[in-house]
């Protein structure tokens, strides 16, 4: 990265922050109280990746940051009766080195962009049926928990009048990206331990890749129903062949990346999906 990219990295880095303590000084108490914006989430991840990539296209840069100061102003116009909190940050901006190419940093954020990008071709190509299924399957899960009986003649009535979206984007992956970047901003600041920081955000990135590959493997499994023929059967010694890995590494960040590391075991298992999804 030459001095010029540099230094236009550097500035839409700030802007990137100075627009993540704008949300996130009303978030912390609305999230709590009202539930969390995914919206404004998705577009900070949006605009992070367009500054990530190896050359910044100032267009699309741009673009994204005209759409995330709409959405700041929809939600500080539904948010008036919220109190804010005064997030620290120090006059003295931190290191940049958080988008550093081949840093570990890096890497693990390149492994969410991945596995997100994944998980959102594996839903485009889902017919109306499937994702009609695997919104009932889960529907029936969440159910267990919340009531003691199952409303059948209820979630019939549902289906049937509801056409279920299709969402690109796994929640949960959110969540680990917008943890991550609460660290990244405590180091871009220069507020707090800088490195631990930097390694709790990579580990954030890492979960993150791991719950979209680990969600579109689930929908391939409820897909699969519980037929015990041998493909399900060979599907299923797979998975435990990566969960015991997954469990025997974890503190273990080395022994995880040794040989085929975990996250390419997930990716590799995910993309053999993908190609059965194209048949």
């Amino acid at each position: 990265m030459g001095i010029e990219e540099s230094e236009v990295k550097k500035e839409y880095l700030h802007i990137f922050f100075i627009k993540y303590l704008q949300f996130a000084e009303i978030e912390a108490v609305a999230s709590v109280a009202k539930g969390r914006n995914y919206e404004i989430i998705k577009c900070l991840y949006s605009l992070f990746v367009e500054i990530s990539k190896k050359k910044t296209e100032a267009q699309k840069v741009e673009k994204e940051i005209k759409e995330l100061d709409k959405q700041i102003e929809i939600f500080n116009e539904e948010n008036k009766d919220i109190p804010s909190i005064s997030i620290r940050i120090s006059t003295q901006q931190g290191y940049l080195y958080t988008l550093s190419p081949n840093s570990d940093l890096s890497r693990a954020f390149q492994l969410l962009v991945t596995s997100m990008n994944k998980y959102k071709i594996w839903r485009e190509n889902l017919s109306k049926e499937a994702l009609k299924e695997i919104y009932k399957r889960n529907l029936l899960d969440k159910q267990r928990f919340y009531f003691k009986d199952t409303p059948e003649d209820l979630n019939k009535e549902l289906l049937s009048q509801t056409l279920v979206a299709r969402n690109y984007v796994l929640r949960q992956s959110l969540i680990e990206f917008y943890n991550g970047i609460s660290h990244l901003n405590a180091a871009f600041w220069n507020t707090g331990d800088k490195e631990d920081n930097v390694k709790k955000a990579k580990h954030h990135f890492q979960r993150g890749a791991l719950d979209s590959y680990k969600a579109i493997i689930k929908d391939f499994s409820l897909m699969l129903g519980n037929q015990s023929d041998e493909p399900r059967q060979k599907f299923l010694k797979k998975i435990a062949d990566i969960r015991q890995k997954e469990y025997q590494t974890i503190g273990f960040e080395k022994k995880r990346n040794e040989d085929i590391s975990l996250y390419q075991e997930y990716e590799n298992l995910v993309d053999a999906i993908l190609q059965l999804q194209k048949k």
